[in-house]
């Protein structure tokens, strides 16, 4: 009985050491790699990157954890473990892929920004160009309008200026037309060798040859200076072109004749020029006996007829003379020194010919 009770207590205590020992083991190798991996993948990018394979891996460690639990050294503890590893490892594998995959998308957005970044900088570079080219494209149309509107206002002003320089001077010549009218009006009022008169052509001033010359002369006598003093004074205020006239009877040959109111027409302006009246305003003509104002079958008729006639234009126009006329060209042939009219007379009165008067 003491032997039987001592058998016992061998026995129990053996169960009791065993289930120490058993208590104090480690766990399988497949199960402390599985709960090292799964630790690593938790706290890895990768794991962080499949949560899905994650939770699978999780939940085969967990049986194995708890097969572990139950038995510690089954080979249900190791298969379970195994199982847990490749999971964690797949979810590794996933994680590794969706983190590339993530890293590669992450890096062409980047680049794609850095490209539409380039793109807006080298747009608005081009914007900015663009913008500067339109600006100082204004400010050169601004300048232009400046410069037109600078432009335009001389313009006018100068026009303006010139306007009322030309008003002026209209003024200045109608009262200067107005104030030779009467002066005139006086004259022939004063004179009655002066007679004035209003044609198409202009004013008509008509001197009597009788006064101005001696018979067959073109030199102006003493008493003509008198009365053509008055008219220079009249003349040479106005602008208006003249033109002298001289007029002879037809008494006398043609050429005679020509000569002689031409050369008359000559002195007459000579004097005037004298006086004050600028040459460039006068022309003469010698017109001889082409244009009677009278019957040359009289005495008096031809006296009208012997004559110098001063005419101030109008419109700046040169008055047409009658058939016969001379003009300044053909001063040189008159001017020949055989053909003077004191010569002319002294030949007419040995010849026995009539002379122009």
């Amino acid at each position: 009985m003491v032997r039987s009770k001592r058998g016992w207590k061998a026995l129990a205590g053996a169960t009791m050491f065993l289930a120490a020992a058993s208590a104090s083991a480690s766990p399988p190798k497949e199960l402390e790699e599985a709960r090292s991996a799964y630790k690593q993948l938790a706290a890895s990018p990768q794991g962080r990157e499949s949560p899905r394979e994650v939770q699978a891996a999780k939940a085969a460690l967990k049986a194995a954890e708890t097969s572990y639990k139950h038995e510690k050294d089954s080979t249900r503890t190791r298969v379970l473990s195994y199982v847990a590893l490749r999971r964690i490892e797949t979810a590794g594998t996933w994680g590794n892929a969706s983190l590339a995959s993530r890293q590669q998308s992450e890096a062409q957005a980047a680049m794609r920004q850095a490209q539409a970044q380039q793109l807006e900088g080298q747009r608005q570079q081009q914007l900015d160009a663009e913008a500067q080219r339109l600006a100082q494209q204004n400010a050169e149309i601004q300048r232009e309008a400046e410069r037109r509107q600078a432009e335009e206002l001389a313009r006018s002003q100068a026009q303006q200026q010139s306007t009322a320089q030309l008003e002026a001077e209209k003024k200045a010549r109608e009262e200067a037309e107005q104030k030779a009218a009467a002066a005139l009006a006086e004259l022939d009022k004063a004179n009655k060798d002066l007679k004035v008169r209003e044609e198409a052509r202009g004013t008509v001033l008509t001197l009597s040859g009788s006064v101005l010359f001696a018979s067959g002369s073109a030199e102006l006598l003493p008493s003509a200076r008198d009365r053509l003093s008055d008219v220079a004074d009249v003349l040479k205020e106005g602008d208006k072109p003249l033109l002298i006239e001289g007029h002879t009877d037809s008494t006398g040959s043609d050429s005679l004749n020509e000569r002689l109111s031409y050369q008359r027409a000559e002195r007459v302006k000579d004097f005037l020029v004298t006086r004050g009246v600028p040459a460039q305003r006068i022309d003469v003509r010698g017109l001889g006996e082409y244009q009677p104002v009278a019957t040359n079958a009289t005495s008096e008729g031809r006296a009208n007829n012997r004559r110098v006639e001063i005419i101030v234009e109008r419109g700046g126009q040169r008055a047409v003379g009658g058939s016969g006329q001379q003009d300044s060209s053909e001063q040189p042939q008159q001017q020949a020194p055989d053909s003077s009219p004191d010569a002319q007379q002294h030949e007419s009165h040995e010849s026995g010919q009539d002379v122009p008067q």
